[in-house]
């Protein structure tokens, strides 16, 4: 029931940005979603996604579907991989220069 009215929600506040045939593209707010604060980058500990990943009950996992997964992708490939590729790569490369 909760994530039905999440996605009830979500798809209130969604704005349509364009439309052609039964393709739709949809901006969600991600005020409220995301677990970073837009004016100063610091954690929204309020957020959908800081309550899913901080949560501590395992229920909160089932909002790992649709705009969550999503917005986690898109995170880990913008910001955290590149931090986790750099952290492995860069000590192999000191190691064999010496």
């Amino acid at each position: 029931m909760p994530i039905q009215m999440f996605s009830l929600i979500l798809e209130c506040e969604v704005d349509i940005v364009w439309r052609y045939g039964n393709i739709v593209c949809k901006a969600y707010p991600l005020l409220e979603v995301d677990s970073v604060r837009e004016e100063d980058g610091g954690l929204n500990p309020c957020s959908v996604l800081a309550n899913v990943v901080y949560g501590d009950k395992r229920s909160h996992l089932d909002f790992f579907d649709g705009l969550l997964e999503e917005l986690l992708e898109r995170k880990w490939e913008a910001f955290a991989k590149k931090r986790t590729d750099v952290d492995t790569v860069v000590p192999e490369r000191f190691q064999s220069q010496n």
